[in-house]
């Protein structure tokens, strides 16, 4: 189990990645989500550590999944099949962390 500091390090560490792909993004894009997804296919890698930062978290599991599944998509328009399929199988660790569901 994660101590109260390593889940705030973690939700902090989130942000960063959340801020760095919404400025990493190419255009002004009218919404932080569209602004979040250009950065995404800009740098799966780390959108990939975003999400599983986002899992260390704790409590933020259904947005991780959604933030693996667009880093698969955008390894697989890279080519790098493998980290394609990685990032799927944590979108499903994700899904079956949320026992909110």
């Amino acid at each position: 189990a994660l101590t109260s500091q390593d889940q705030q390090l973690a939700t902090q560490a989130s942000t960063d990645y959340q801020t760095s792909l919404r400025l990493s993004s190419r255009e002004e894009w009218d919404t932080p989500q569209e602004l979040e997804e250009d950065g995404i296919a800009r740098n799966p890698y780390a959108a990939w550590e975003w999400g599983s930062t986002l899992r260390s978290a704790g409590n933020k599991y259904t947005e991780a999944a959604r933030i693996h599944i667009l880093a698969s998509q955008s390894f697989a328009d890279i080519g790098d099949r493998a980290r394609s399929v990685i990032s799927l199988l944590d979108a499903g660790i994700d899904y079956a962390c949320d026992d909110s569901k």
